[in-house]
């Protein structure tokens, strides 16, 4: 006997709501603590890397060149992830540039990457996991057959599609899998046999 899950237990599946996705918080406070650490000059500390970093500018370039691309990031469709993660890479510069305020761009260097950009790819992440897990709920309900499945998803690609292709969750019908590919949460992949992917059975 199979036990499926009733409406209730369904509703309760919604997806996240955008202040509960939202890491505006999260990076204001990480660009105050900087703002905190870059002025720790003016009390004196470490003269001579103080005399090469000009604290309003390195704190100008990080808002410009991280802060705001994860911010934009975080606020858009999980469809448009991988296009702004590849256009929010720092344009390489001129060695002459690091004449002005070398200390500071090389902190920045040292300090941005892949990790920041998990972060948002995980709330990506988690989003898709909410849908995914509500589709498998919502087939179990209904007792719909593995045939059924593809006009099922294709007809709830709204709510419950994949958010990063903006189509209907992948399906498995080989592994009776429900799927999609995480981009930023490594304990995801793989999970349901296949490399990559995040896979479900039906219930």
């Amino acid at each position: 006997m199979t036990v499926r899950p009733c409406a209730s237990e369904t509703s309760q599946l919604a997806p996240l709501a955008p202040a509960e996705r939202s890491l505006a918080p999260v990076y204001a406070a990480e660009l105050a603590l900087l703002a905190s650490a870059l002025r720790s000059c003016e009390s004196g500390e470490d003269a001579l890397s103080c005399y090469f970093l000009q604290p309003n500018a390195t704190l100008n370039r990080h808002y410009q060149t991280f802060h705001k691309p994860l911010l934009a990031a975080n606020a858009a469709p999980a469809h448009r992830f991988d296009e702004l993660r590849a256009a929010a890479v720092a344009p390489s510069l001129p060695w002459w540039s690091l004449l002005y305020n070398p200390v500071g761009k090389w902190r920045l260097a040292a300090s941005a990457g892949a990790p920041a950009w998990d972060y948002v790819a995980r709330m990506n992440d988690l989003e898709a996991l909410f849908r995914l897990v509500s589709l498998q709920a919502l087939i179990g309900e209904r007792g719909l057959d593995a045939g059924e499945v593809p006009g099922f998803l294709a007809g709830n690609v709204k709510r419950y599609g994949d958010p990063y292709s903006a189509k209907a969750m992948g399906w498995d019908a080989a592994r009776r899998q429900l799927y999609f590919e995480p981009r930023g949460t490594p304990g995801l992949r793989s999970v349901g046999g296949v490399e990559k992917r995040f896979s479900a059975g039906l219930i």
